[in-house]
Parts: C-alpha cells; sequence; structure tokens
C-alpha cells in the first residue's frame, strides 16, 4: 500500500507541476483536477503498484522434492524427517506432510504462495525456490515450520543385464547344453 501512497504522491506532484506530459491542467485556484484524469491516473498507479513481486512459475515446482532439513518454531527437529512433496504438471499435487491424506489434491500458486485445495486448504509460503532447492513455510497448529527441500532425481528405470535384446529374440537364444548327463 505505501507503493501506491508514494506512486499517487508523485502523479499529484507531476500534475502540479503541470509537466505530465502538458496535457493535463492543475487548477492551482479550485485546487482540483478532472475528474477522468484523476481516475485514469489513479488506475494505472493501482495496476504498478499492485503487481506480483514474485511470479513462480508452477512448472519450475514439477517433480519430487525430499526433505534435507525441517525447522518448527526456528529449531530443527527431526520429526519431519522423509517428508516428500510431489508436483505434477496437471495442477495436481501430493504430500506425507501430516496435513491430511496422503493423497492427490488440486493445487494453485499465486505470487509467493502454494494453495494446496484440500479440506481445510493448507497455504505454504515458498521462501527460496531454485533448480534444485525448495524452501517452504507453513503455520500449522500455532507452530511455524520451515522446510528445505532438494529435488529428488529422476529414477532411470534399472536395467537389466539380462534384458539386452527383445523379449521375443531373448526366447530364441539357443541354451547351453546340460552337461550334467554326462
Amino acid at each position: 500500500m505505501q507503493d501506491l501512497e508514494n506512486t499517487l504522491t508523485w502523479v499529484l506532484g507531476l500534475l502540479k507541476s503541470n509537466k505530465l506530459f502538458g496535457v493535463l491542467k492543475f487548477n492551482a485556484m479550485a485546487g482540483h483536477i478532472s475528474t477522468w484524469a484523476f481516475v485514469g491516473i489513479s488506475v494505472i498507479a493501482l495496476l504498478t503498484a499492485c503487481e506480483e513481486e514474485s511470479k513462480i512459475d508452477k512448472h519450475s515446482l514439477e517433480g519430487r522434492w525430499e526433505i534435507i532439513k525441517g525447522l518448527r518454531n526456528q529449531t530443527e527437529t527431526e520429526t519431519l524427517s522423509g517428508t516428500y512433496f510431489l508436483f505434477e504438471g496437471n495442477g495436481k499435487m501430493m504430500t506425507n506432510l501430516p496435513v491430511g491424506p496422503e493423497e492427490l489434491t488440486d493445487f494453485e500458486v499465486a505470487k509467493d504462495k502454494i494453495h494446496q485445495k484440500s479440506s481445510p486448504i493448507i497455504e505454504y509460503q515458498i521462501l527460496e525456490l531454485t533448480d534444485t532447492s525448495l524452501i517452504l513455510g507453513l503455520e500449522l497448529r500455532g507452530m511455524q515450520f520451515e522446510m528445505h527441500f532438494m529435488r529428488a532425481k529422476q529414477e532411470q528405470p534399472a536395467s537389466d543385464p539380462l534384458n539386452v535384446f527383445p523379449q521375443n529374440q531373448r526366447d530364441s537364444i539357443p541354451q547351453a547344453a546340460d552337461t550334467t548327463a554326462f
């Protein structure tokens, strides 16, 4: 709100000095500007002052995040160990944080907040987000939590050294003769 007040003060200062492109004139004797000019300038000022400070792309959250450190009321705690978050590109998420059932729920990102659309709605504050790390804040049951996550590496399917041929060709490979009969 302070930004809005500063913007409006700046605009009114320009109007009083007649420096706003020479189009709008401030009537010093009457002490007012035209209503439409004021409304237009106010709308522009509101739009610029109310822009989102942090635009976090929902897709930058995609993937599995595993906790590396958890704080409860600024004190490190082990009760959060094993906590994970899974964010999918379709607007679904899952967590094993004990705030509800461990199932896919809808979520949305607004400014620097993640809104988990469960019952009740849970709001996480995004304190930091990089390609490899995520720090979330949460107030739950009167306690402040800060959770530090690392992006989990995507698991590659384990390669089966015996599975070097397609299934239909593996079955046709001649087997070694049974030598136990001699």
